[in-house]
């Protein structure tokens, strides 16, 4: 045994050996400077406070319902209309459905949402916000129980006012489907919106049922305000959730010295616990973050109730999948900036006004029966994220080298 140990811990020595001489030679060229200084400075936002999202959502979900403070409505436009051939023999039009599919059972799904479709006065663009258009004729009702499709039946003069609408376009300016219960929310589908003409018509060897859809050409949802709304003074940001609050922050960043490296430039969240979603979902066990990042351009207060008063950039700065974020053993969310802004912010404090950091999507474990589930932040609990006013505020890593000295 002691002939087998010999060579190894030779071996090792050597290894060792060259090792130090490689650092060795490098210090030697570098100068008694060695490589250069590492500066880490960890500094505590001077503003921070979570902003609700209140403009219009075009994205893969459309929530409505109520619960809580939280209450939502969908929108949808048509551009064109299909019809049927009216010329097929012995065309007859049977009904005519607004469809929406269900795109996510959330919480229990227990319960029901009543709901009325309803024409808009005048049409509705990007620039809608909450209560929405004026609503203009009811074109229908249904009580949804989380089950299938939530579909509207136009009645017996449907047809007869698609084809309206179909010639003159104007008279269908937009559709407006609105809660008439409470206390529940559901989430739908906004590509999947169709109305649906059901006929009949005479085939070569019997009677022929059909149907033909028209899609939506724009799909919205829009939601109250936040209630209680935020006012700065918080110890619990609200990160995520059916507010689809963000969080704004800013920090100082110390002038860099002419020739250093930029290492790091990380806002470290301290999460001190979460919030369930609007249908009282907690929060699973492993949760994967999708992140945006935006400049904030323009100074802002905290407090500020609403991110299109935030003066930010139209496209993120940078986009992030943060690591998976453990809910038993985890307590902070770690999310580096970009590191162009170090060098801008270090060379001119005037031009740091922070940043805004919103979720764009959630994936989930919901059981173990289900692997992953993506939920936009709407559908999704949210986190509570120190302030600075708290225990435990979030702070900005920065970390520096100089350059090392020269040659000699």
């Amino acid at each position: 045994m002691a002939a087998l140990a010999l060579p190894a811990s030779m071996l090792l020595c050597g290894c060792s050996n060259r090792v130090d001489r490689i650092v060795g030679n490098e210090r030697l060229i570098r100068g008694p400077g060695g490589l250069g200084t590492t500066v880490g400075i960890v500094s505590i936002p001077s503003r921070d406070s979570h902003v609700p999202r209140n403009s219009a959502n075009f994205g893969p979900a459309l929530l409505l319902g109520q619960s809580g403070s939280f209450d939502a409505l969908s929108l949808f436009k048509v551009s064109t209309w299909r019809l049927p051939a009216l010329t097929l023999t012995g065309f007859t039009p049977i009904a005519v459905h607004f469809v929406l599919p269900q795109r996510q059972i959330l919480g229990t799904g227990t319960g029901s949402i009543s709901a009325d479709l309803s024409l808009t006065s005048a049409p509705w663009d990007s620039s809608v916000s909450w209560p929405g258009p004026v609503l203009g004729a009811s074109l229908g009702s249904t009580n949804f129980d989380f089950i299938g499709d939530l579909r509207v039946n136009l009645g017996p003069s449907g047809f007869s006012e698609v084809q309206q609408w179909a010639a003159d376009p104007s008279l269908a300016p937009g559709f407006a489907l609105i809660r008439s219960s409470t206390g529940t929310v559901g989430s739908f589908q906004a590509s999947g919106a169709v109305f649906r003409i059901f006929y009949q018509y005479t085939g070569p060897d019997s009677t022929e049922t059909d149907s033909i859809d028209t899609h939506m050409s724009l799909s919205a949802y829009i939601h109250g305000p936040m209630s209680p709304p935020p006012t700065g003074t918080e110890t619990a940001m609200i990160f995520g959730g059916e507010f689809e609050s963000g969080l704004a922050l800013r920090a100082p960043v110390p002038p860099i010295t002419d020739g250093s490296s930029v290492n790091e430039l990380r806002f470290l969240l301290p999460v001190t616990g979460t919030a369930p979603a609007i249908d009282g979902a907690t929060m699973p066990d492993t949760v994967f973050l999708s992140v945006d990042i935006y400049r904030i351009r323009a100074p802002w207060t905290e407090g500020v109730t609403d991110q299109a008063t935030l003066t930010i950039d139209a496209s993120p700065t940078s986009h992030l999948v943060l690591p998976q974020f453990l809910t038993a053993q985890d307590t902070a969310l770690s999310i580096p900036l970009p590191r162009v802004l170090t060098r801008e912010w270090g060379a001119d404090s005037t031009s740091n006004e922070g940043v805004l950091i919103r979720i764009r999507d959630v994936t989930v474990r919901p059981s173990p029966l289900v692997l992953r589930m993506v939920q936009t932040p709407g559908e999704s609990p949210s986190f509570l994220i120190g302030s600075r006013e708290s225990a435990r505020p979030p702070v900005l890593r920065f970390s520096t080298t100089t350059p090392p000295p020269g040659r000699f």
